[in-house]
């Protein structure tokens, strides 16, 4: 576990979480947050550790992979006392990957955007190993705390309200854990520091082809499109083709389609078919694979007349889609669904299963979720491009 982040923020986020049966209560959320108070810099957190004390945190809501983000805490307004305000705590935890190129500029506009400044106080934590400072972009508003002052503070909470139970142990056991394997590994965490400041361009762009499972699991099944179109057809009767893709994103062309009248006469720029609609396979990272029908740039009134008829589609309980958008955007995703998890990511992980096997997997996925969307969608398109 101890090298896997999704694990850390699951357990982190279950043991904070004062709504779960554990016997931790709010103890250990407002030890975590007195210990990003402490590590924050002047207008980085308004709220004074005397608050966090006084206050009844039982009502804190706490979020894994919201938007992406490994876990959020979000803690009501009216909950401090004497303050109308709410907080939200906003955590990317890394073990051993660097900070992602734009990951952390990109939450802090999303929760900036969520959660307005006349509601919410709002605190954005990069938990490290050894509480690495976040680029100069982030450093105004990140705040770098490490993970094993975290489980110091918590190991101190523990002691002082003198908690017992098989929960508490298990805290122990990953406490001990930590400290083992992370605490050993400081001189090497500052050598990499080091590195990384010398070197970051190059190794960011290194690390953007990180030879992982699951690139592996996507650069299998872009390597084998006739195997992909084989297992569609059988369950679909259609043919799909690969399109323009990327390293972390494939994109599938239906065949039948490009016959139909305007239907390639798309944006060449986004695929260079110019089709109107493609398939999806999207990496949302921590072993998520989201597959879905996608609505590309092209003709607005093409556009908004294959919504519309999507639409109808929905409205008759034949499919689902998103959310509804009164302005249609260059891309609208339609139908989706998660052709891998990221509980069966990890399993795989576990029992090192390849590539192959799990490539496989995802494509029987793909296969059934278009035996059941991909009928409806040819409807959509025949009805709507009519010459």
């Amino acid at each position: 576990m101890v090298r896997q982040e999704i694990r850390h923020a699951h357990f982190l986020s279950f043991i904070l979480d004062p709504n779960r049966p554990h016997p931790f209560q709010d103890h250990l959320l407002k030890g975590f947050i007195q210990e990003v108070i402490a590590q924050a810099q002047d207008g980085q957190v308004n709220i004074q550790p005397l608050t966090i004390h006084c206050s009844d945190f039982s009502s804190a809501l706490i979020y894994r992979e919201r938007s992406n983000i490994d876990f959020m805490i979000e803690i009501p307004p009216k909950t401090f006392p004497g303050e109308a305000k709410g907080l939200v705590v906003t955590v990317e935890l890394k073990v051993d990957a660097p900070e992602s190129k734009h990951q952390l500029g990109k939450y802090y506009d999303h929760i900036t955007a969520d959660y307005p400044a006349d509601d919410w106080e709002r605190a954005f934590v990069f938990l490290t190993l050894d509480a690495t400072a976040p680029t100069e972009a982030n450093s105004k508003s990140w705040i770098p705390v490490s993970i094993v002052d975290v489980i110091n503070r918590l190991d101190l909470e523990v002691q002082a309200h003198n908690l017992s139970g098989e929960a508490v142990n298990l805290f122990k056991n990953y406490s001990a854990m930590v400290r083992r394997h992370l605490v050993d590994d400081e001189n090497m965490a500052q050598i990499a520091k080091s590195i990384w400041a010398k070197h970051r361009e190059a190794l960011e762009a290194l690390y953007e082809y990180w030879p992982d499972l699951q690139a592996e699991v996507i650069d299998w099944i872009k390597d084998n499109p006739d195997e992909l179109a084989k297992v569609v057809k059988e369950a679909t009767g259609f043919t799909l083709v690969p399109d323009t893709s990327s390293t972390r994103l494939l994109r599938f062309g239906v065949s039948d389609w490009s016959a139909l009248h305007g239907f390639q006469d798309g944006d060449t720029n986004w695929v260079k078919s110019g089709s109107l609609m493609v398939l999806e396979l999207a990496d949302w990272g921590n072993g998520r694979l989201r597959f879905s029908f996608v609505l590309g740039p092209g003709d607005a009134d093409v556009r908004e007349d294959i919504y519309q008829s999507v639409l109808k589609k929905v409205d008759a309980g034949e499919i689902k889609i998103g959310r509804r958008t009164r302005v249609l955007k260059d891309w609208k995703h339609f139908s989706a669904a998660d052709v891998q998890t990221e509980k069966e990511y990890a399993k795989a992980e576990e029992s090192e299963i390849t590539a192959e096997e799990l490539g496989r997997k995802v494509m029987k996925k793909m296969a059934a979720f278009l035996k059941v969307h991909l009928p409806t969608y040819d409807n959509v398109l025949k009805e709507t491009l009519k010459e």
